[in-house]
């Protein structure tokens, strides 16, 4: 053989050193030069080294793939926010639209605009019961409800303690939870006799006078927290209605 000795050796190593070196024997002779193939033997030293290049390789190998997951996993979750963003963005635009419509449209009295705009919110918002309150003193009066046929009817009076918008009233700003049951919302007597666990309401003003709320409720928990923009509609809808009922008066 021409590039070694009629006993030498020639090695053959994978570049990934994940497989066993090939040694090779040229024979000498002027009938057959084939080289044979030739099965190493590995010292126990370079047993160990393959070992341990084994054991580094599969680590190496782990740690890509766990990184390689965290990023794809951070990507999806960015384009997730992003996508609910967009949804909500829409719907509140939506909601907003809506209400400019309910407050121009011709044809429509009070007590039709009042039950639009409430089954508007219990809409948006995802609640079983709107209600329009009127406060006198310490009683609260149903002045309009939506469903119209549902448990609570237009006219009824409860003591205003065992509501939430007792708490509602004392803020200029709306008032919500969506879990009542696992929060400390769960000891107020509103909770204790009738179960509501999500609220959210806000006060009505008729010029400088508080006249009551606007509150919408669910007796089940909400999945998604009330964001700013959901407060922000609900304070609309109270301006309008505090508008409305001034505009009555």
């Amino acid at each position: 053989c021409s590039g070694c000795s009629p006993h030498g050796f020639v090695a053959s190593i994978s570049p990934t050193f994940l497989r066993p070196t090939i040694l090779m024997r040229c024979r000498s002779s002027s009938v057959d030069s084939t080289p044979e193939v030739l099965t190493p033997r590995i010292s126990p030293i370079s047993a160990c080294v393959i070992r341990c290049l084994y054991a580094i390789t599969d680590r190496v190998e782990l740690a890509v793939a766990l990184i390689g997951g965290l990023l794809l996993r951070k990507v999806f979750s960015a384009e997730h926010a992003a996508r609910v963003q967009a949804v909500r963005l829409a719907q509140n635009e939506a909601a907003v639209r809506e209400l400019h419509r309910i407050s121009a449209a011709a044809g429509m009295g009070f007590d039709e605009r009042v039950q639009a705009l409430l089954e508007l919110g219990t809409r948006h918002f995802g609640m079983a019961v709107g209600i329009l309150s009127r406060v006198e003193g310490e009683v609260y009066h149903v002045e309009a409800v939506h469903p119209p046929a549902g448990g609570i009817a237009a006219g009824a009076q409860f003591p205003l303690g065992l509501t939430y918008c007792c708490e509602t009233l004392r803020s200029a700003q709306p008032l919500g939870f969506e879990h009542a049951g696992a929060s400390p919302w769960q000891t107020h007597p509103c909770y204790r006799e009738f179960r509501l666990e999500t609220y959210l309401g806000a006060r009505v003003l008729v010029g400088e006078r508080v006249y009551g709320t606007l509150n919408f409720s669910a007796s089940v928990p909400r999945h998604a927290v009330f964001t700013a923009a959901d407060r922000d509609f609900l304070l609309l809808m109270t301006q309008w209605m505090g508008a409305a009922l001034e505009q009555r008066e």
